[in-house]
């Protein structure tokens, strides 16, 4: 697989999975797959947080990743969006409540203009570099059926 970064907003992602989805009566020929997860940092420099080693906390970063894979074999491209949040120190016996979690597309919507701190990677991942064409001209296609004029 070779992956390529995007200068694809993550909104307007979103807003054509909405658009397609509904031009399609709720059946679109894509699997999405939505779901946060947490990364937990133990062994990190307590001094640079001012704590002591002995203090049970771990650094912990949130990570909302949006899936999108078209349904067919051929010419197989996935298209991710990744919302990446650090949550700082977290006490360690409060991570259990920090599990992987299905989202719905409004709640990953929400952690996409979260006025909160957050590092948004938009990623392509292809079979063969020439797949990419085909992404490129599906997206084009995307945007030909569902325009829209982007706030800036």
């Amino acid at each position: 697989m070779k992956a390529f970064i995007l200068a694809l907003p993550g909104l307007e992602v979103v807003r054509l999975l909405r658009a397609e989805t509904r031009a399609a009566n709720g059946q679109p020929e894509l699997d999405v797959i939505c779901n946060k997860d947490f990364t937990i940092e133990e062994d990190f420099d307590h001094s640079a947080y001012g704590i002591d080693a002995e203090e049970r906390f771990d650094v912990v970063t949130s990570v909302a990743i949006l899936t999108i894979e078209p349904r067919r074999e051929s010419g197989y491209w996935i298209l991710s969006v990744m919302v990446e949040r650090a949550l700082g120190l977290v006490r360690t016996f409060d991570e259990g409540e920090m599990i992987t979690m299905e989202l719905k597309l409004d709640e990953f919507e929400i952690e996409l203009r979260s006025a909160r701190q957050k590092e948004i990677t938009v990623r392509l991942d292809v079979q063969a570099p020439e797949v990419k064409r085909d992404f490129d001209r599906w997206l084009a296609d995307m945007r030909v059926r569902h325009p829209w004029k982007r706030m800036t």
